[in-house]
């Protein structure tokens, strides 16, 4: 719990550019070089015209080239708030410990 309140609470957002390429690399994977993942992507365009579900949850290549640091970190800050935070407890656990 300590390390995830120092995640959120102070988050750095190192290898940006890396990671970005992963992400790339993993929709090419994916979706690009895919007949199934091409297929699946315009089925979901096309049924979910008004609705979330219509976008691809990796992200259309173009939104991905373009993101930037600064749009990664605003969006953390504005979605990755306590308020929109859950956290499950599981195990054997004492519950003052916990709280504690």
């Amino acid at each position: 719990m300590s390390l995830e309140s120092e995640r959120f609470g102070d988050p750095v957002f190192r290898e940006f550019f890396t990671e970005k390429e992963v992400i790339l690399e993993e929709r090419r994977l994916r979706t690009d070089n895919s007949a199934l993942g091409k297929m699946i992507e315009a089925f979901q365009d096309s049924a979910f015209q008004e609705h979330p579900y219509g976008r691809p949850i990796i992200g259309y290549e173009e939104d991905i080239r373009n993101l930037t640091r600064q749009d990664v970190e605003e969006f953390f800050a504005t979605y990755y708030v306590p308020r929109n935070l859950t956290v499950a407890i599981v195990g054997d656990v004492k519950l003052a410990e916990v709280k504690r």
